[in-house]
């Protein structure tokens, strides 16, 4: 709580900390909105992919798990430079764009997402979805109207996680970023860099603010055992 309390107190009146929110508003919505478009993505993909790898042999499976994780493992800037290098080279029209963050967010924290879904599927009786076969329901509509209901405490609490890591994700956010298209965690740098720290408290607070809501989320339903 020493770091709460230092930035509470950093940030001055409320006066003046409603100001600077009115003033950042729009780093605000960004945040928001590419961290949630991220983390709303990451849940579809993760509920696709972790489905497919049910229905493969395990060895493929692996490898696809695999694959997926060494996206977190990379560093935010090497992974920032290396799709600066790949936009610019094959499709520079894409560079510059909040696209550019949403992929980035992706690849970093997809596997999330998929080993989220996949601990619930493991916990699916597969009787369940052999009935649905039996009466001829396609894959998708298995997996539509059984399975993604079943796992739809999973699939808040994966949008959850993916939400609060692309909120503070700094690295990659400050080499793709588009001009003037600023987040939170980038507001608080460069406030820091520019010895505003008022203004930075404020950015911070707001930034704890917005990933605590969604862990508060989380928690709740692991403590209902839900997830």
């Amino acid at each position: 709580f020493i770091p709460l309390g230092v930035l509470l107190a950093q940030t001055g009146s409320v006066g003046h900390f409603l100001e600077v929110v009115r003033e950042q508003g729009d780093y605000i919505k960004n945040s928001l909105m590419v961290a949630g478009l991220a983390a709303t993505l990451a849940v579809i993909l993760g509920l696709l992919i972790a489905f497919t790898a049910w229905h493969t042999p395990p060895r493929i499976g692996a490898l696809q798990s695999g694959t997926i994780q060494i996206g977190y493992a990379i560093p935010g800037t090497v992974l920032g430079l290396s799709l600066i290098l790949l936009y610019n080279t094959y499709v520079p029209w894409v560079y510059g764009t909040a696209g550019v963050l949403v992929v980035a967010y992706l690849i970093r924290f997809l596997t999330q997402s998929v080993q989220g879904v996949d601990a619930a599927l493991a916990g699916i009786n597969p009787h369940l979805e052999e009935a649905a076969r039996s009466l001829a329901a396609s894959p998708w509509r298995v997996l539509r109207r059984i399975l993604a209901p079943l796992v739809r405490p999973t699939l808040f609490a994966v949008w959850a996680l993916v939400f609060i890591s692309a909120m503070k994700e700094l690295d990659a956010t400050l080499l793709l970023r588009p001009a003037g298209f600023d987040t939170l965690p980038v507001r608080v740098y460069v406030h820091t860099v520019e010895a505003e720290y008022t203004r930075a408290a404020v950015m911070a607070l707001l930034l704890i603010a917005f990933t605590a809501l969604p862990w508060m989320v989380v928690t709740r339903l692991r403590e209902k055992k839900l997830v």
